[in-house]
């Protein structure tokens, strides 16, 4: 609706969430990093630890479930 992705998860309250998605391993809001590309959506996974989002493709892999959303080009 702005043109961009928010600065916080918390920005979209409460217009388009009534809470933030808990993560189901630890019960804390989801974790969420802006980026230059878009965004980066997570749960610290099954370990508890905040791996950043790395999953398990990355060369120093993590065990956190994530999603990243990438704008798409305007070019």
């Amino acid at each position: 609706a702005k043109g961009t992705y928010p600065e916080h998860l918390s920005d979209l309250k409460p217009a388009y969430l009534k809470q933030i998605p808990p993560d189901i391993f630890t019960g804390t809001p989801l974790l969420y990093q802006r980026t230059d590309e878009g965004y980066l959506l997570y749960s610290v996974g099954p370990n508890r630890i905040d791996d950043t989002g790395r999953t398990h493709l990355w060369p120093d892999p993590g065990d956190d479930p994530a999603i990243r959303m990438v704008l798409a080009s305007t070019d």
